[in-house]
């Protein structure tokens, strides 16, 4: 099993890789910083410091990182892990793309099909079964070829 968390800052590592990992799961994370990516690779861990009344440490095991240049190994990853968690890494003008894109190819290798987008005008309830309109993304877009 494994989790894509993009972003390996405070929130990333400290929280939501943390549980993951002592959950049993491979965590890869995806972050803008090249040293601390290379630091997890070659450590595949790091520690979680807890500064309170009863300061304590967390030795994470199971880790290692993406550089958000590292694009279609990021969609690889997105593709084939169980769980992808955004945060912060990428701005959603990059990040959403490489997401969409992981999951049209899980999608794929799990021999589906690709499917339009449908969504609803503002405002309006969703409508259900054969009542669903649809709206096709523009040409260009990988759902709306």
């Amino acid at each position: 099993m494994t989790l894509v968390q993009f972003g390996a800052g405070n929130i990333g590592r400290s929280f939501i890789g943390q549980l993951f990992a002592q959950a049993g799961y491979e965590v890869c994370f995806v972050d803008v910083d090249a040293e601390l990516v290379a630091e997890l690779n070659m450590t595949r861990s790091y520690v979680v410091e807890i500064r309170d009344t009863d300061p304590q440490e967390i030795h994470v095991q199971g880790v290692r990182g993406l550089h958000t240049s590292a694009r279609e190994r990021i969609v690889d990853e997105v593709a084939q892990a169980s769980i992808s968690a955004p945060l912060s890494a990428l701005a959603p003008s990059e990040g959403v793309p490489v997401i969409a894109e992981g999951l049209i190819k899980r999608h794929e290798r799990n021999g589906g099909h690709r499917h339009r987008l449908a969504r609803t005008p503002a405002g309006q309830p969703a409508a259900t079964g054969a009542q669903s309109r649809h709206r096709t993304a523009p040409s260009g877009t990988p759902w709306g070829s």
